[in-house]
């Protein structure tokens, strides 16, 4: 997710972009690298496009979700890897531990009449829980849980209206004298 859970990757400079070839389609691409200030030019467009009826100097909240929804795009990939992945290793260890424990024909007939069916099952309710969550993510307004932003963000709000009526305060005053 660090390395490419993103679809872009947002630098200061971009100097030169490398993109190294990967050979497996089902692994997701590198992150396109874009600069600072590309993406405050899309930001911006995002702007001019989405205007509504907001009021004077305010924007759409739901214009975060855009640029959001576009970053995330390789989530989905990403996940669905790591649980096969996770999956193939799980069912990998389950056969040779069953394996040891006991003779070929009863391996055969308890993988085939049980542990098969039962393991698909499972592997059916994991891709139905995993588009379930992708889909909060997809189509859902993105939103967050971290409680250091949530609690120190209003603190920052007020601490910056402070600033900015102390200066405010401090410019009437100084026009006085």
């Amino acid at each position: 997710m660090r390395t490419k859970g993103q679809r872009r990757r947002i630098i200061d400079v971009v100097l030169h972009q490398v993109q190294l070839a990967d050979d497996s389609p089902d692994k997701p691409a590198l992150p396109e690298v874009i600069s600072r200030d590309e993406i405050i030019d899309h930001v911006r467009e995002l702007l001019k496009r989405s205007r509504g009826r907001e009021l004077l100097g305010t924007f759409n909240p739901l214009l975060l979700g855009e640029p959001f929804h576009e970053q995330s795009v390789p989530w989905e990939a990403l996940a669905r890897q790591h649980l096969h992945d996770v999956w193939n290793a799980a069912k990998s260890y389950l056969e040779l531990t069953l394996a040891h424990l006991m003779d070929e024909d009863t391996f055969e007939g308890l993988l085939q009449h049980f542990v098969d069916p039962v393991t698909k099952e499972k592997l059916k309710r994991l891709n139905r829980k995993l588009d379930e969550l992708l889909t909060a993510v997809q189509k859902g307004h993105p939103i967050t849980y971290n409680h250091y932003f949530t609690r120190n963000n209003p603190e920052r709000e007020r601490k910056t209206t402070r600033e900015r009526d102390w200066q405010k305060t401090s410019s009437l005053l100084w026009l006085r004298n």
